[in-house]
């Protein structure tokens, strides 16, 4: 398969992961919220700020995952040392770089992001025989 193809397929995959894993951790925000002060109940100008953040996080995490995720995953199949461990460690460490950058507060939103992301990807890539097949990855 060409280059282009499967830099193309990887941007879906990368993409669709940061978009589900974005959801996901804005899911487990709501939960701590609710958990931590159970008196506090949300109001409906609660749930405009929630979206605003998850669309915020998509804008930065989509680019984020498919400018760093593409080359090193590239790069860790070149030097055959693509693992799913390999990938989550490279997902928290751009999630930490996002982190330190973009934001100022103290909880690890980002990191989680980065770190579900590349699972969810690494999952797809590795469930999927398509995915597995058109990348060429080994089994």
């Amino acid at each position: 398969m060409s280059s282009v193809k499967q830099i193309a397929l990887l941007g879906a995959v990368f993409g669709s992961s940061a978009i589900l894993g974005s959801l996901l951790i804005s899911v487990c925000f709501i939960a701590f919220l609710l958990i931590s002060n159970p008196s506090n109940h949300f109001h409906f100008s609660d749930f405009g700020a929630l979206v605003f953040v998850i669309a915020v996080t998509c804008v930065i995490s989509i680019p984020a995952s498919i400018v760093f995720g593409i080359p090193v995953f590239f790069l860790l199949k070149h030097f055959d040392c693509l693992s799913g461990w390999s990938i989550c460690v490279i997902g928290l460490c751009v999630g930490t770089l996002i982190s330190r950058s973009f934001t100022a507060y103290g909880f690890p939103w980002d990191e989680l992001l980065g770190l579900l992301s590349s699972f969810i990807a690494w999952r797809l890539l590795v469930r999927y025989k398509f995915l597995s097949n058109q990348l060429e990855l080994k089994s």
